[in-house]
């Protein structure tokens, strides 16, 4: 089996529109994983990779791809409302 990374991780997230939090609960995990392996810091097991090879169409959720989704690389700067 070829190696995993967090960029494959995100390249088979992007293909599947779906959000980080949207795979995280796809595949029971949190987004802090997600977003570990993404940034490099660790990498996707085995025993994941293999689930998410087996995942067909309908496992998928109806709204992935919504709002709130955007494409791979494009950060996003979250503004605070302020409590004046």
């Amino acid at each position: 089996m070829k190696k995993f990374s967090g960029s494959d991780f995100r390249a088979w997230r992007a293909e599947h529109d779906l959000t980080q939090q949207q795979a995280a609960d796809l595949i029971g995990l949190t987004v802090h994983t997600v977003q570990s392996w993404e940034q490099g810091v660790r990498e996707p097991p085995k025993h994941i990779v293999l689930l998410i090879q087996r995942l067909k169409p309908e496992d998928f959720p109806a709204d992935a791809g919504s709002a709130g989704n955007r494409p791979v690389g494009v950060a996003t700067k979250n503004k605070r409302k302020s409590s004046d």
